[in-house]
């Protein structure tokens, strides 16, 4: 396995933005209480992850411009 050669700049990259958000989002529904919790079903979560993951697998495809 070798790294892209701009992976140093992997943090402005478009997917990198999304599954780390997609991580928060469920690493924060995690942690809340099983009160808020119930606010925000399993399901509802899940697809907001999910869909937060597809965004990045589009990102990565976006051309994103040349490395500065």
């Amino acid at each position: 396995m070798r790294f892209v050669p701009d992976w140093r700049q992997c943090w402005r990259w478009n997917s990198m933005h999304a599954m780390g958000f997609a991580g928060v989002i469920i690493t924060v529904w995690n942690l809340l209480p099983e009160d808020f919790q119930s606010a925000f079903p399993h399901h509802v979560v899940l697809g907001l992850a999910s869909g937060t993951l597809a965004l990045g697998i589009i990102g990565r495809l976006r051309d994103q411009g040349k490395p500065q």
